[in-house]
């Protein structure tokens, strides 16, 4: 499995400096430290893989379930769905690869938060041809807001909400 190198800041600790990351593979909820001089903001990109890096000084953990629930839901939302367009040909390559398996309807049903009628006008618009991009996907099958499906799907796998993980790992859960 790849590791989280870069994520997008999604909480700043008031009383220490560090910050909340969410990495831009899996979604992996962090907690790094920020380097003693350096200046880090909401949603901004950080590297924090093993070369040399300009912000962040270490990784310190994964955190909880609880403190994932700290950072503002809006500002998660939003870092995933920027995390969605950098990946948007991943996610396309997944729909476009199963959209043909009728084993995957139920899954893709799932993933995009769609009703049946929906997963059926997505999956006679792939026989057409393969989908282009999330718009090509939302224009052929007559259907919207794919993207904010997606990424609430991923902050309900993230929280813990949604037990049945397709896109994210899931903040640790943790015994107090």
């Amino acid at each position: 499995m790849d590791k989280e190198e870069y994520g997008f800041v999604i909480h700043k600790l008031d009383f220490k400096k560090n910050v909340y990351v969410l990495g831009n593979k899996k979604f992996t909820p962090l907690e790094l430290s920020i380097k003693k001089d350096a200046e880090v903001g909401l949603r901004e990109k950080v590297y924090f893989g093993p070369d040399k890096r300009d912000k962040i000084e270490n990784i310190v953990r994964w955190i909880s379930e609880k403190e994932f629930l700290d950072a503002s839901k809006t500002v998660v939302l939003e870092v995933i769905e920027t995390i969605i367009k950098e990946k948007e040909k991943q996610f396309i390559d997944i729909i476009n690869e199963n959209a043909l398996k009728e084993q995957f309807k139920n899954t893709l049903q799932r993933a995009l938060s769609v009703g049946p009628k929906t997963i059926d006008k997505i999956f006679n618009a792939r026989k057409e041809k393969p989908f282009e991009s999330l718009k090509d996907l939302e224009k052929r099958a007559n259907t919207s807001i794919i993207m904010k499906k997606i990424a609430n799907k991923i902050y309900d796998e993230i929280s813990g909400k949604d037990k049945f993980r397709i896109f994210a790992n899931k903040a640790k859960h943790l015994e107090w």
